[in-house]
């Protein structure tokens, strides 16, 4: 057996320890006062693959123009954030400018536009950190402005930074860690936080509303179906910056369950007194997402400086209902897809 001398077996070691890649710190960590101007963008286009429909025991399916449902959107904002103050890592007080927000829908022959969607733009949103509630409490920074649209913003604003991408610990390349469904899905949707959202606070009809608010559940679950893989990529330099790559693959496969909802929100529009019987076989939507995509984080700034997402998707709605009223039966079974593209930008 072959010894090498203490001397020499120390100085090799320290030979290959001098040759090993240093690990990166991919963290948050903005300088006191540090500001970023960000513009999100999110769209995409859907066409109708098969669809089939047919109401008792005749194909209907021909009769239903798939052209009106096929289109193209997109909606989008910027914002200009000013990090003011950051205490042992979090950040405790920053201010979030609302520059301007719009969003565009084609769907057939018909196209709408809405500019202000968000209904902030042009106004200035202080954040500060509450240690008691572990939320953020936002104000207006000229103390003027509408209270309920405030309320109602329903948005986590750490989420619009992608910090629940980062790696938990220094990484080398090649490295890979995972993302909390929910997380990813937040950050997707400009930071909406799932956790204060009402599906049935847009609609006026209150059974609609309850209907929708009781597949909040089911809606989760599917959200849990989101599965984000991350790997880093090392870094690159970018207009002489040094930006730290993270690829991500954004697999999903879910459903939600809608067949309790439809039948107590059907039996809700029926006239007291009047024979019903609704028999309900299945009621769902499913969605599946496949997608890659890769953020860049601002090593010295410790900042995001860009993110990509694009991604394929498909969306199937499967219904097979029989109805018995008045002495009459009737059925219907449809199923309909959906098939597009989805991209997500963040510059």
């Amino acid at each position: 057996m072959l010894t090498l001398p203490r001397r020499t077996a120390l100085l090799g070691s320290l030979f290959l320890l001098a040759f090993q890649p240093a690990a990166d710190k991919v963290e948050f960590r903005p300088a006191d006062g540090a500001e970023l101007a960000k513009t999100f963008t999110m769209g995409g286009n859907f066409e109708v693959g098969d669809m089939t429909m047919v109401v008792d025991g005749q194909d209907m399916s021909g009769s239903i123009p798939l052209d009106a449902a096929s289109g193209d959107f997109k909606m989008g904002f910027e914002v200009a954030d000013t990090y003011v103050k950051t205490v042992d890592g979090r950040l405790v007080e920053f201010t979030r400018e609302f520059v301007k927000s719009t969003s565009e829908v084609d769907m057939g022959e018909q196209s709408e536009s809405e500019d202000n969607w968000m209904k902030l733009d042009g106004e200035t949103v202080k954040f500060t950190w509450n240690a008691e509630t572990k939320s953020y409490d936002a104000v207006y920074a000229d103390g003027e402005g509408d209270a309920e649209v405030l309320e109602n913003l329903k948005m986590n604003p750490e989420l619009l930074d992608y910090r629940p991408l980062l790696p938990t610990k220094a990484v080398e390349k090649g490295d890979r860690w995972t993302v909390d469904p929910k997380s990813m899905g937040s950050a997707l949707m400009f930071g909406l936080d799932f956790d204060s959202l009402a599906l049935g606070d847009e609609i006026d009809d209150p059974q609609a509303a309850a209907m929708l608010e009781q597949l909040k559940p089911s809606f989760e679950k599917m959200m849990e179906s989101f599965k984000t893989d991350c790997e880093y990529d090392g870094t690159r330099d970018v207009e002489g910056k040094q930006m730290g790559v993270i690829k991500l693959k954004i697999v999903a496969d879910g459903s939600i369950d809608m067949t309790q909802a439809i039948d107590e929100l059907a039996r809700g529009q029926i006239p007291e007194g009047m024979e019903f019987e609704l028999t309900l076989n299945t009621a769902k939507i499913g969605m599946k997402m496949k997608g890659e995509g890769e953020l860049l984080w601002d090593m010295a700034a410790g900042l995001p400086a860009g993110f990509t997402l694009t991604g394929d998707m498909e969306m199937n709605f499967e219904l097979d209902a029989a109805v018995s009223a008045q002495g009459e039966e009737h059925s219907i079974e449809m199923n309909v897809e959906l098939m597009g593209k989805m991209d997500w930008t963040m510059e």
